[in-house]
């Protein structure tokens, strides 16, 4: 008898432990009918912590969230226009950012997973803005010539420079754009 008393009362243990350590996924936001659970806030910070090799606090985990809605909104748009990228460029980009960290051993495949999402998510977006801006992001050449003179710049560094300036045009576009069609989405935040 006591051999079978002791049998159910760590079997109960176990069973108290598992479930007291259970995960309850909530949903944290919606975008139309697509949720954002605390799952994956918390897959976020964890990315995002080892990224950038701090721990988030409360005010982090805010904006995080509302940079989740953003990048989903950004996915559900360049989803409706069946952008593509490639694995390669995904997977290049992913290598420059894992050579940078302190400890790479950190990086789960949940973690590899989502920083690729990002990645592929974000290449969308920066493609989509350049097809549907390409013909505004004009720079003043006889400006960057000036410059160019004046500061006595090689050929690579005017390159740059122009790079910046098509850049600063991009960035501008992209958020004036994010702003028009983030008002076609329902967002609730719980």
């Amino acid at each position: 008898m006591p051999a079978l008393f002791k049998i159910i009362t760590f079997v109960y243990l176990i069973f108290f432990s598992l479930h007291s350590f259970s995960f309850e996924i909530r949903s944290l936001a919606k975008i139309n009918n697509y949720t954002i659970s605390n799952y994956d806030l918390f897959l976020e910070i964890k990315t995002q912590e080892i990224l950038k090799n701090t721990k988030i606090n409360d005010m982090g985990k805010k904006l995080l969230l509302q940079n989740l809605i953003n990048e989903k909104i950004k996915e559900l748009e360049t989803n409706k226009l069946n952008l593509i990228v490639s694995d390669t460029d995904v997977n290049n980009r992913f290598n420059e950012i894992i050579k940078n960290l302190n400890n790479k051993s950190l990086i789960t495949e949940e973690i590899e997973v989502n920083l690729k999402t990002k990645i592929r998510n974000s290449l969308k977006w920066n493609r989509l803005i350049i097809i549907k801006f390409r013909n505004k992001i004009d720079i003043n050449v006889k400006e960057i010539e000036q410059i160019s003179k004046n500061e006595r710049l090689n050929l690579l560094e005017k390159d740059r420079i122009i790079n910046q300036e098509r850049n600063k045009k991009l960035n501008v576009f992209s958020k004036t754009f994010y702003n028009e069609i983030k008002r076609n989405y329902l967002i609730k935040i719980y």
